[in-house]
């Protein structure tokens, strides 16, 4: 291997401690909760999830 490829390795990044991993999780599960979670799913979207679930019936059907 050349050295110019091993110059241009990713750095590693440090790791966070568990204390601010889970404060991490907290605030974006609470931002989360705040936006999308109270949005209603677009038809479109409602529509796939029924067509996707009548696929997997008919599939189960098929065994």
């Amino acid at each position: 291997m050349s050295s110019s490829r091993e110059a241009v390795q990713d750095p590693v990044l440090p790791a966070i401690c568990v204390e601010a991993q889970h404060r991490l999780g907290r605030t974006l599960r609470s931002l989360y909760e705040r936006t999308v979670d109270g949005q209603p799913i677009p038809l479109d979207q409602v529509d796939l999830l029924l067509r996707l679930r009548h696929r997997e019936r008919e599939l189960r059907r098929q065994r």
